[in-house]
């Protein structure tokens, strides 16, 4: 860890693109300002730590959940596609229906 010494509106600057400015000081505490380009997102340690901590909870799904989900979809989709083609069946018996009931000219 680098520690440094800064004064009132004294900064460093991270990476050249972000900019922390010390803007007071207090008994406890530092009021700090970042200046980072938008792509960069800024947070609380604390902040970070709970979303890292959400999202690793999060992308701990339950195997068995993630394999009852995949099946289930899979069941879905096969029968969408049966029903797909059933459809295609009536349609093509419908159009061969339709040519054997028209008159033939000779």
């Amino acid at each position: 860890m680098l520690a440094l010494t800064r004064k009132r509106g004294e900064s460093i600057i991270i990476g050249g693109e972000i900019e922390v400015i010390l803007i007071t000081t207090g008994r406890e505490s530092a009021k700090i300002g970042v200046k980072a380009p938008r792509h960069i997102r800024v947070d609380r340690k604390e902040l970070h730590d709970q979303i890292m901590a959400e999202n690793k909870e999060g992308a701990g799904m339950d195997r068995a959940a993630l394999k009852g989900l995949r099946r289930k979809l899979l069941e879905e989709a096969m029968a969408a596609d049966q029903k797909a083609i059933e459809e295609k069946k009536a349609a093509r018996a419908e159009y061969i229906a339709s040519l054997s009931s028209k008159p033939q000219d000779d």
